[in-house]
């Protein structure tokens, strides 16, 4: 089984300037997502996909290969998808599954790609979305309960909780094709720590994330 991780990691973000490569317990963003995926035992080659020759220049240091995106896959409203696809022609690689990692999503167990690569092919599945439980009680703004019942509030205990979508998915390649979507066909989860949740969006979330490591010593 050949496996490929793909990083997509466009230049130009917004909320955080040069967030991708915004420093983290000492080494920029990015760098924790490239050394997980080169740390799993079943992926064989690790990519990063940017416009950015800040970004290329740092993801080869760290030891992954770079793909240049081009402009028109590098805009606000580009798919995430179109860059993972453009990669995979450009590479000309024949792979069995993709991984694909959001570097703003930095807070990964050791060995969670590889759970989720075992996962994927003990389920029969054809993708698979890494995940947490979201254990809080949901309302609408017109005062309506979703995922319980006011009226028979049961016990945080005894409720089977919904689940939170996370940034990291593993994918067969046909599937990415036929749906042009990370997500498609026989659809599989892994359940994570909870500390994988945090999306590096703006910076509070950037902030959160540097407390973090700070406090918990968190290290790659």
């Amino acid at each position: 089984m050949r496996v490929i991780c793909i990083i997509p990691a466009r230049g130009g973000s917004t909320r955080i300037k040069d967030k991708n490569i915004a420093d983290l317990g000492g080494h920029p963003l990015i760098a924790w997502t490239i050394r997980d995926a080169l740390s799993s035992n079943l992926i064989d080659r690790v990519i990063v996909s940017t416009n950015s020759k800040k970004i290329k220049d740092i993801s080869i240091e760290y030891g992954a290969e770079v793909v240049d995106r081009p402009d028109f896959l590098s805009e606000d409203d580009s798919k995430m998808e179109d860059a993972v696809k453009y990669t995979i022609e450009k590479l000309k690689e024949n792979s069995d599954l993709i991984v694909l990692l959001q570097c703003t999503t930095p807070f990964r167990n050791k060995g969670d790609i590889d759970k989720g690569i075992i996962k994927l092919n003990q389920d029969n599945a054809d993708s698979l979305f890494f995940a947490t439980e979201f254990d809080k009680f949901i309302w609408t703004r017109e005062h309506d309960s979703i995922n319980y019942d006011f009226k028979d509030r049961p016990r945080t205990q005894d409720k089977k909780w919904e689940i939170v979508e996370l940034g990291n998915y593993i994918i067969k390649p046909e599937v990415l094709y036929k749906f042009n979507n990370r997500l498609g066909g026989k659809i599989t989860h892994l359940l994570v720590d909870k500390i994988s949740e945090i999306d590096i969006d703006n910076e509070y979330d950037l902030a959160l994330a540097r407390l973090f490591v700070e406090k918990c010593g968190v290290i790659k």
